[in-house]
């Protein structure tokens, strides 16, 4: 039985019993004090709808949660997988798609597959900066 049910009973039981006609004191105590249990009764029922309204949006929150750590776990897993990191730069001349691996890159100069043409990456610094980064 809901505490909502409850209170409805006490209200029956009073009523059934005549005292809200006898009108005494305790009639007028009995009957404030049932009133009271019919509110707070309504506030628990209110009350429990929005904890299990916002338990289901925590659980899917948690949901969302473990779904974005399994593709990022999965995105660290392929990383890792991979042999090295990899780079794209564009052709100056034909504009076409490069991609570079991390040991090209370091040698500086690269040929287009597409047209042929051969230029210099500048990677902004030398392999002496990285020695005296590490030293620092």
């Amino acid at each position: 039985m809901t505490l909502s049910e409850k209170a409805a009973y006490l209200r029956g039981l009073y009523d059934g019993l005549g005292l809200s006609e006898a009108g005494t004191a305790e009639a007028r105590l009995m009957n404030a004090m049932i009133d009271v249990i019919e509110e707070m009764a309504g506030h628990v029922a209110e009350n429990e709808e929005s904890i299990t309204a916002m338990a289901d949006q925590v659980d899917d929150l948690n949901e969302a949660v473990d779904e974005l750590c399994d593709l990022l776990s999965d995105s660290l897993d392929e990383e890792d997988e991979d042999e090295g990191t990899e780079f794209e730069v564009e052709c100056p001349k034909c504009h076409a798609p490069i991609i570079l691996d991390e040991e090209t890159l370091a040698g500086g100069q690269v040929a287009c597959q597409s047209c042929g043409q051969r230029f210099t990456i500048d990677v902004g610094y030398t392999d002496e900066e990285d020695e005296e980064d590490e030293e620092g």
